[in-house]
């Protein structure tokens, strides 16, 4: 009697531990794709957050020295703007890069990757005054594309994919009562 209780632990356990990695293997699976999104590294993060090294002394900009390290550990170059889109300030910008960007041309420059041929470029309008400044990456660092789509498309795809998670749980779970209880 014994082992045969023995027998319907190790079962059990085992159908519990092949649950546990289907689960497991499903959330890696879905979100494989965002797992550099929190990083500070990651572009968009860094654009943001590079403003900390951006200086102002006696009507100059500037970037700190730690600025223009951190520019060049990430292959990276900034333009600062004026109000009206003119090059204030420059550092490591490429000759292909224009000294000044009506708004049309930011948003296209910000939308659409190699617009600026070789690299992806972020903007972010500076808080503290009425500049902006540009941050470019190389294409082999990170790149843009557009998506469109019919606003419903999502919703059916994320509905699919938990039909399909839901029923693979119950084939599953049904499986494991089957093979546990015979």
């Amino acid at each position: 009697m014994k082992k045969k209780n023995n027998c319907k632990f190790l079962k059990c356990y085992s159908y519990i531990n092949a649950l546990d990695y289907y689960f497991d293997f499903t959330w890696n699976v879905l979100f494989y794709f965002s797992k550099n999104i929190i990083a500070e590294d990651y572009p968009p993060n860094f654009t943001w957050q590079f403003s900390e090294h951006i200086e102002f002394k006696n009507n100059n900009v500037n970037v700190t020295e730690k600025g223009k390290e951190l520019l060049k550990q990430n292959k990276a170059w900034i333009q600062i703007l004026d109000s009206n889109g003119y090059e204030i300030y420059e550092f490591y910008k490429p000759e292909v890069a224009p000294n000044h960007y009506s708004p049309a041309t930011i948003v296209h420059h910000h939308m659409y990757s190699d617009s600026i041929y070789g690299y992806t470029i972020f903007v972010v309008g500076y808080s503290e005054s009425d500049i902006s400044y540009i941050v470019g990456f190389p294409n082999t660092v990170i790149s843009k594309h557009t998506f469109e789509y019919d606003s419903t498309t999502p919703v059916f795809i994320a509905k699919v994919i938990l039909m399909v998670l839901v029923i693979s749980f119950f084939c599953i779970l049904s499986y494991g009562g089957v093979y546990i209880w015979k």
